[in-house]
């Protein structure tokens, strides 16, 4: 090879490597600007989601105003000014449960762009129970909760023996079926009650507020007898009214029973009534 060729031949080589050096120079200067492009806009975003006033949290409404809502507002003021991507509405709903066990169901929301939207029910006592300290709520799942202020008069569950407020009772269908039962009557304040009490053995007596009879032996509290032994009961009380007898006690614990014939009619069961002297 001619000398003449070789330098061309070296020329032509660094020529090439130089091309190679500056081409991926300038790939290595793109993919530095586009990280930095990347890392300029992610911080612009940062900043307009987490620090701008934007997405500030400026207001906490309810869907409706009772007992707890002013203070579940004061329990949830902590979360003003902060931003609402900030906020676990999970954790938040977790705590407010673990401090208000008389919320029913409990959601909280967020509204974009700078809202709370907190929606709540709270449970309905059928009764109340006697605990060490005071006198607590207890619903037909058998949860017991603290008692609103403005509630109204409840008739007192005892518990006696095997039973127990943490096992819902067929004595707490017994009192919602009785509370629907009663409002369809004439006079529903004759027929308040005042307590329930079941015993160890599942049987149910129950005290109204006024009148007469006072007392009622109602036996085991059994759903599917309800009807039937609540129609029994207002046809003896008719009977007791018509006749002018005061009964201090009702016993229909053999409601509905054994099937058997008087005077050619079926009878199903019978009432037992005390008089008072």
């Amino acid at each position: 090879m001619k000398i003449s060729q070789r330098v061309v031949l070296r020329y032509k080589v660094r020529q090439q490597k130089k091309h190679n050096f500056l081409r991926a120079a300038f790939k290595t200067l793109k993919i530095l600007a586009a990280i930095f492009l990347m890392g300029f806009v992610t911080l612009r975003v940062y900043d307009f989601l987490f620090r701008s006033d934007f997405f500030l949290v400026k207001s906490i409404t309810f869907n409706e105003q009772n007992d707890l809502s002013s203070r579940i507002a004061a329990d949830l003021k902590s979360f003003m000014g902060k931003s609402i991507f900030f906020i676990s509405p999970r954790k938040a709903e977790s705590d407010i449960r673990e401090r208000y066990p008389e919320i029913s169901t409990l959601s909280l929301r967020r509204a974009l762009p700078d809202g709370m939207t907190v929606t709540l029910s709270l449970r309905s006592p059928q009764a109340f129970v006697r605990t060490s300290k005071d006198f607590k709520g207890i619903d037909l799942e058998g949860k017991v909760f603290p008692l609103s202020r403005n509630q109204e008069p409840l008739p007192e569950l005892v518990l006696n023996g095997a039973s127990s407020p943490t096992e819902p009772p067929d004595s707490l269908k017994f009192l919602e079926s009785w509370k629907k039962a009663v409002q369809k009557l004439e006079a529903p304040q004759s027929w308040r009650l005042a307590k329930v009490t079941v015993d160890e053995y599942g049987e149910l007596s129950a005290e109204l507020f006024e009148g007469a009879p006072r007392i009622l032996a109602w036996g085991r509290a059994e759903p599917e007898n309800f009807e039937e032994k609540f129609k029994r009961l207002m046809q003896v009380s008719r009977d007791l009214t018509e006749r002018k007898i005061l009964a201090k006690t009702i016993d229909l614990s053999e409601i509905p029973g054994k099937a058997g014939t008087k005077d050619s009619k079926t009878i199903l069961g019978r009432v037992l009534v005390s008089k008072n002297h």
